[in-house]
């Protein structure tokens, strides 16, 4: 298990593993009701994020945040018609 202020990450059966984040401190903040989920996609490299989000922005998804680089890498999330949040990601 890894720890930070906010945030627990469990390691599962690899290659998964299991975020549970303070809503409050999730960027880009949550709009979605309560019980709504975000589900991560890791992938190797930046160019692979920015390939993604072409991809997302091609079939109309609902952008929540801009490819950006945050702490844990680079990242952008979109939402699902339910407003789930989907975020794709290239670790530091």
């Amino acid at each position: 298990m890894e720890a930070s202020p906010g945030l627990a990450m469990f390691a599962l059966t690899a290659p998964t593993k299991l975020g549970l984040g303070k809503r409050a401190d999730v960027l880009p903040k949550v709009t979605a009701p309560t019980g709504s989920n975000e589900v991560g996609f890791q992938v190797e490299a930046d160019t692979e994020v920015d390939q993604f989000f072409a991809a997302a922005k091609s079939i109309g998804a609902t952008v929540l945040q801009e490819p950006t680089l945050l702490d844990f890498g680079y990242t952008f999330v979109v939402a699902d018609p339910d407003g789930n949040r989907l975020r794709v990601f290239a670790p530091s």
